[in-house]
C-alpha cells in the first residue's frame, strides 16, 4: 500500500499547486480589470467635463449606457 500512496500524494500535491496558481492568476487578472474599470470611469468623467466646458452635451460612456445604447460593437 505504501507504494501506491506516494504517487497518490504526489498527484494531490500537484492538483493543489495547480489550483493555487489558477487562483493567483484569477486574482491578478481581476485586479487589473478593476483598475481598468476605474481608469475608464475617470477618463469618461474627464471627457464629460471637457464636453460640458466646451458647451456640448455631456455624452460619454455613462450616458450611452443609461440611454440603453449598446456599449461596443464586436
Amino acid at each position: 500500500m505504501s507504494s501506491s500512496l506516494h504517487p497518490h500524494q504526489q498527484v494531490l500535491h500537484y492538483c493543489n499547486e495547480k489550483a493555487q496558481l489558477a487562483q493567483q492568476v484569477y486574482d491578478y487578472v481581476d485586479a487589473r480589470i478593476r483598475r481598468l474599470d476605474t481608469d475608464l470611469a475617470a477618463f469618461d468623467a474627464q471627457l464629460v467635463s471637457e464636453r460640458v466646458g466646451a458647451g456640448l452635451p455631456p455624452g460619454g460612456w455613462a450616458a450611452a449606457v443609461a440611454a440603453g445604447l449598446p456599449s461596443v460593437a464586436p
